[in-house]
């Protein structure tokens, strides 16, 4: 419930592109909020998952080897 984009500042989107799944996180209408992005990065970390965020048009992403060369 917390992770509402009314609440968390933050649209948080499942991808699929080629196989490769991942989250996508794009700033809700103010700049992602730090615990927003910590917990996001923590998840992923601990799941060995994919994730790709925006912030200040700049894209970043933490993942598996083969989601980073995509």
């Amino acid at each position: 419930m917390w992770m509402r984009p009314d609440k968390s500042g933050a649209i948080v989107t499942e991808r699929d592109v080629d196989g490769i799944k991942y989250w996508d996180v794009s700033e809700c209408g103010e700049t992602l909020k730090s615990e927003v992005l910590s917990w996001l990065v923590m998840y992923t970390i601990d799941h060995q998952s994919n994730l790709q965020y925006r912030i200040n048009s700049g894209a970043f992403k933490i993942g598996q080897q083969d989601f980073l060369e995509t």
